[in-house]
């Protein structure tokens, strides 16, 4: 079962970023995606980004983006 076919209190535990209204999830990635870029800018210059660490940041991120969009599209949009 894919997390955008599962309620959204269940789908929320599985994946943090998403909250409990679009708004909330919203405001998740953003505050995330703010601290992420704060992280990628401040370190030092001979530092490099993990790709796996990345990818995994990545995957998590566009499942909280697939659930919302899944929701607006089948008209279960929680503002």
């Amino acid at each position: 079962m894919l997390l955008n076919e599962l309620p959204r209190d269940l789908a929320c535990h599985l994946n943090p970023l998403i909250g409990s209204s679009t708004s909330d999830t919203m405001q998740n990635l953003i505050h995330l995606l703010d601290g992420q870029c704060s992280l990628i800018s401040d370190r030092a210059p001979d530092i490099r980004l993990d790709g796996e660490m990345v990818h995994q940041f990545l995957k998590f991120v566009g499942g909280a983006v697939r659930f919302e969009a899944s929701n607006a599209q089948d008209g279960r949009f929680t503002p």
